[in-house]
């Protein structure tokens, strides 16, 4: 096995030093719009699961809510039926009530 010794003089050194800046630097360009690429994507891949839940979700509490209306229109009957219903099954209070009249 063959080995190479390099003595590096301070020009050198520099040169390597600048090198490798720009290295870092177009590395961290690349990596940077990458990255923000990325981002976008993955932004608009959860916007999308978002929404198709927000639908799927307003699908089921629009069918619960058809369902229900449906109900109440059936076993419920109409309106004035159901508030003479609850009218008649409230209970009278728990204390006496004492009417006066002025012209007695």
């Amino acid at each position: 096995m063959r080995t190479t010794l390099f003595i590096a003089t301070p020009n050198h050194i520099k040169n390597i030093n600048r090198g490798l800046k720009e290295d870092a630097q177009s590395l961290h360009l690349a990596t940077s719009r990458d990255i923000k690429h990325l981002g976008c994507s993955r932004n608009q891949e959860t916007r999308k699961k978002k929404t198709k839940l927000h639908e799927r979700t307003y699908s089921i509490h629009h069918q619960l809510s058809v369902k229900n209306h449906n109900q109440s229109k059936t076993t419920a009957g109409s309106y004035q039926e159901r508030s003479q219903r609850n009218r008649s099954t409230k209970k009278p209070p728990n204390c006496e009530t004492t009417i006066i009249s002025r012209y007695t």
